[in-house]
């Protein structure tokens, strides 16, 4: 029998996700903000060492999993990539998202899954300037 999986008990963490604003400054530049694109309910997983391992050999540090409902901002994953995740006061840079049915595993649009990687780089950046 198939392992049903229950979102609403599992999301029980609230995420940011911030997007990258360039405002020209007037001379010629560009200033550079982060703007809260969203609040969602999320369910956080780390990503086992092995996972972990798969990623850097492929060049790409992935540290956590982040599943969300299915959001239509979030499909075009060239876009989604300049997002940043914050949660508990860390930030994460993504990476990749995957669009999933409801079992969690077939490609769907009821959740994703936001892979990212936890940057230290944002600390003490105020966000929302």
């Amino acid at each position: 029998m198939a392992k049903c999986f229950n979102f609403a008990s599992k999301a029980d963490k609230r995420i940011e996700v911030f997007t990258l604003n360039e405002v020209a400054d007037g001379s010629g530049g560009f200033d550079t903000n982060y703007v809260l694109q969203g609040s969602y309910w999320s369910y956080i997983e780390p990503l086992s060492s092995f996972e972990v391992f798969q990623s850097e050999q492929l060049k790409s540090k992935v540290t956590d999993k982040f599943v969300i409902r299915y959001n239509a901002d979030f499909k075009n994953t060239r876009v989604t990539a300049t997002y940043i995740i914050k949660f508990d006061d860390r930030y994460y840079d993504i990476k990749g998202v995957k669009n999933l049915a409801d079992d969690m595993k077939a490609e769907g649009y009821v959740y994703q899954a936001i892979k990212a990687v936890e940057n230290d780089s944002l600390y003490g950046r105020d966000l929302t300037l």
